[in-house]
């Protein structure tokens, strides 16, 4: 505990720091940090601030809480923004159920690889991610010290994720060993833990201004333009505007995994009812999914009916949405919208093509299929998806935040 009691004094004041905030805390940790829940355990009267925590040690449990397989080393910069991004999920899940969206909602993931008995690959390391409505930022320690030492290190991961908590609340920071996260642009996030340390918000590394549509991959260090609409039929896109992702969707997500599919979301740039979306809003909205799912980004296709058409696959929608594009009136740029909606569920039983649609909550009550107007020809191409009994919306959670 010597790291711990060189710091007593500056870990009271941190935690006091963090009590006077407004803050909402979810914490997410996997192979370090678990020593970090015990400090806000031990904290009279944190429950105003943390909301909750989980420690996901094996890769099965990991990729539960997220929701899919991660897509690279569990123990790397992309395992802690999935744990970031998945933690600010149940944070804002915990705030909507409680309608206590008001607040400075963060997910915190630490992923960690520290001193073991056996032969790893790489240097013992810590890898840092904080989620918020302002963004995702992350950060990377390789230790030059300490080696084999793995209490030493597991208490310096405590403390630097206390730190990034305390940095994304603009609250002052523990000097630890002589470093504290500052906001700096940098091209590497390998840095010393004797060192300064550096945190920065996330980029893609690709520029967010493109011509035809774009598929993302969910590490999000891969990305194609071509030969994108030749998915298997096992594949369920989820056009949304994700303005913002909330766990509704996520619950979408999760669940067609569980029945053996593989969720795409898709965002469109322009519709004709909204604005158009700008790449520095898009690149949010991108990076709310990094980690935990694909997506894919376009300008057009803007309607169900075009949807169909290019896509070729099954499709997941919430309730709203789908009695919108089966009732011709939400379609007043179509003419004919009636003969157009018949020809592409038509197409639709055609390819073996299907609407997932997640069930809803409207004043109380549970509608579901049975609540759509489907012509009954069609209504075999329609199932039900339960993801829980939240009226959750990207529009309500706007609205109280």
């Amino acid at each position: 505990m010597e790291i711990y009691q060189r710091h007593s004094a500056q870990i009271k004041d941190a935690m006091q720091s963090i009590l006077d905030s407004n803050a909402r805390i979810f914490i997410a940790c996997s192979g370090g940090g678990s020593g970090l829940q015990n400090l806000f355990g031990m904290t009279p009267g944190i429950s105003k601030r943390f909301v909750g925590s989980i420690f996901p040690y094996d890769m099965y449990e990991f990729d539960e809480f997220i929701g899919s397989p991660l897509a690279d080393s569990y123990a790397s910069k992309l395992g802690a923004i999935a744990l970031a991004n998945a933690a600010y999920i149940q944070a804002q899940k915990n705030c909507f159920k409680k309608n206590n969206l008001s607040g400075k909602i963060i997910g915190l993931g630490i992923s960690a690889a520290l001193a073991t008995d056996r032969r790893r690959k790489g240097k013992d390391r810590i890898h840092i991610a904080i989620k918020s409505k302002n963004g995702l930022a992350s950060a990377s320690i390789f230790f030059s010290g300490y080696e084999g030492d793995r209490e030493s290190q597991s208490q310096l991961a405590d403390l630097f994720g206390l730190n990034t908590l305390l940095w994304g609340l603009g609250k002052s920071q523990i000097l630890i060993e002589g470093s504290i996260f500052e906001n700096i642009d940098a091209n590497s996030s390998n840095v010393d833990v004797q060192n300064s340390c550096t945190i920065w918000p996330v980029n893609q590394r690709r520029s967010f201004i493109f011509d035809g549509p774009m598929y993302i991959h969910k590490d999000h260090d891969d990305c194609s333009s071509a030969h994108i609409m030749n998915f298997k039929s096992d594949t369920v896109i989820i056009p949304a505007s994700l303005n913002p992702f909330h766990f509704g969707h996520h619950n979408i997500a999760k669940e067609l995994v569980k029945r053996g599919l593989k969720p795409i979301f898709e965002i469109t740039t322009r519709n004709a009812d909204k604005p158009e979306i700008n790449p520095r809003e898009l690149e949010h909205r991108v990076h709310q999914l990094m980690g935990l799912w694909p997506v894919i980004l376009r300008h057009n296709c803007g309607l169900f009916s075009e949807k169909i058409e290019e896509y070729k696959t099954s499709f997941a929608v919430g309730f709203d949405t789908a009695k919108r594009l089966l009732d011709p009136k939400y379609q007043p740029e179509l003419q004919n919208a009636h003969k157009i909606i018949e020809h592409s569920l038509v197409k639709m039983r055609e390819r073996e093509q299907k609407f997932y649609v997640a069930s809803r909550v409207i004043d109380g009550v549970l509608r579901t299929t049975r609540d759509l107007d489907i012509l009954p020809d069609f209504k075999d191409l329609f199932e039900d998806i339960f993801v829980g009994m939240d009226d959750i919306s990207s529009t309500k959670i706007r609205e109280a935040q």
